[in-house]
């Protein structure tokens, strides 16, 4: 039975030098407003047509059925696009796991029973963008959003990044 959960992922001598998980919370700040806006009268207009569907069904018209599963349609749609970049975004971060080593960034993921590692090796040329927080963040530039988001101690992170890639260029010497 294997007891180390890092056992074969880390290579020799790599040491874990910081851990964490990031804040689940929903991020109000990143909605946007012409998707927000967008989203909310399709929402409206969804919601305007499965109520004249429902009043249809009301008054004993089975024909109404047809305009509220449109008009849910159209709610669905709307909301996805006014939240739901948001709410997904909150929800991936609650399944996902930070690992700072002696040599690389490492993110672990557990959506849909689907288990995923995936790291950058820090060297010389790792370029980090640290975002004040709270909560901050210590991200890679020039890869999109990879990195460790919305942490709590994201200042102390950094600082020990910048140290793994300061020990890695002197071990590249000159």
């Amino acid at each position: 039975m294997q007891t180390d959960p890092w056992a074969g992922l880390l290579d020799p001598g790599e040491r874990i030098l910081w851990q964490g998980q990031p804040d689940a919370g929903i991020d109000w700040r990143r909605l946007r407003p012409v998707p927000l806006l967008v989203g909310a009268i399709f929402a409206a207009t969804g919601t305007a047509i499965c109520g004249m569907g429902l009043r249809q069904l009301a008054g004993g018209d089975p024909m109404g059925a047809i305009p509220a599963l449109f008009g849910l349609a159209f709610v669905a749609v709307g909301l996805r696009a006014a939240v739901g970049d948001v709410l997904i975004d909150a929800w991936r971060r609650s399944r996902s796991w930070y690992t700072l080593t002696s040599a690389r960034m490492l993110v672990a993921t557990d959506t849909f029973g689907r288990r995923r590692l995936r790291g950058w090796p820090i060297d010389a040329d790792t370029v980090f963008v640290f975002e004040e927080g709270p909560p901050g963040s210590v991200l890679l530039s020039g890869r999109g959003r990879a990195g460790f988001r919305r942490i709590d101690d994201a200042r102390h992170v950094y600082a020990l990044a910048r140290q793994v890639q300061r020990d890695a260029m002197r071990q590249a010497g000159p």
